[in-house]
């Protein structure tokens, strides 16, 4: 059965390069998409979602998560060291849910990547902490500052140099990269799209990206969960599209982009930022988590 996620607003700190662990125990932390009890793939029929539900498609689903870290038995963190290869380096790991990582197609069939891989120290672990999203920066092997949100896709590491997850906010990334096909498209002022889109991440940025720490955004749009009974043997992590679009018209756009592109103005984007816990509106806390620290979200769910 699916559980509700608790998060908080412990996770937001930059990232810093953690040494190489003598010992230690391997993790490997499984995601899945799901629509309610239902799993949500490009292999899927048109699923019903939003409201009123509307027969729907996936079209594209990745994000990038950072700052993960288990819960030890005493309720201290600890943090997974991960290892680094082509979807993992500077504490930030990206998901993908589309085979061969472009978007679904006729015959899209094949892995997909949704699991990520990292050690801690040997201990016993109950509960699993991550942000959804890009630090704005980090630090490299001589423990100087690096720019990880903001900086030309192309000249950075992998997992950060996916050109379909970069955007033009101050050359920021997409923290999560969700397409969906409804049928019958999206009905808009300007005529009817084919795709509606949830593109989050950070807005009101402005500095130069060129310098690690240069960069300041009004609404950070990260997004920290907790699931304090998460066992990373037996559980893994969803993200329900079903709950994330319980208030959404995905047959109709009021305004801004066909979706949600993270804007203030943007009528798409308040019932999506409800969901995921984020303040979406102007004031001291725009763009941070909001309370009571939950997101409907996400949800764990016991391995079969």
């Amino acid at each position: 059965m699916l559980q509700r996620i608790f998060h908080g607003g412990l996770l937001t700190a930059c990232l810093l390069s953690v040494p190489r662990l003598a010992a230690g125990q391997e993790v490997a932390l499984h995601f899945a998409l799901q629509a309610g009890e239902q799993a949500l793939s490009c292999a899927s029929p048109a699923l019903p979602l939003g409201q009123p539900p509307v027969p729907t498609r996936l079209k594209d689903a990745k994000f990038y998560l950072s700052d993960i870290r288990l819960l030890r038995d005493d309720g201290q963190p600890q943090a997974l060291q991960l290892h680094a290869d082509a979807w993992q380096s500077h504490d930030v790991a990206l998901l993908d849910f589309v085979p061969g990582g472009g978007s679904c197609h006729a015959g899209a069939t094949g892995p997909v990547h949704d699991t990520v891989q990292g050690e801690v120290p040997a201990a016993h672990y109950r509960g699993l902490l991550f942000t959804i999203g890009v630090p704005l920066q980090g630090r490299d092997e001589q423990g100087r500052p690096v720019s990880l949100n903001h900086g030309n896709f192309e000249l950075a590491d992998a997992p950060l140099d996916r050109a379909s997850m970069a955007w033009s906010w101050q050359v920021g990334r997409k923290f999560i990269k969700l397409e969906l096909l409804p049928e019958g498209g999206v009905a808009r002022s300007s005529g009817r799209a084919a795709v509606w889109t949830l593109h989050l991440g950070s807005t009101g940025c402005s500095g130069n990206p060129a310098e690690a720490g240069a960069v300041h955004c009004l609404s950070p749009n990260r997004v920290s969960v907790m699931l304090p009974d998460f066992d990373p043997a037996q559980d893994h992590v969803v993200l329900d599209v079903a709950r994330l679009l319980a208030g959404s018209n995905l047959a109709e756009d009021k305004g801004g982009a066909s979706g949600c592109m993270s804007s203030m103005d943007d009528p798409e984007c308040k019932p999506l930022f409800a969901q995921l816990q984020i303040q979406l509106e102007a004031g001291d806390r725009r763009g941070q988590p909001l309370l009571p620290q939950t997101s409907p979200a996400f949800v764990r769910v016991q391995q079969p």
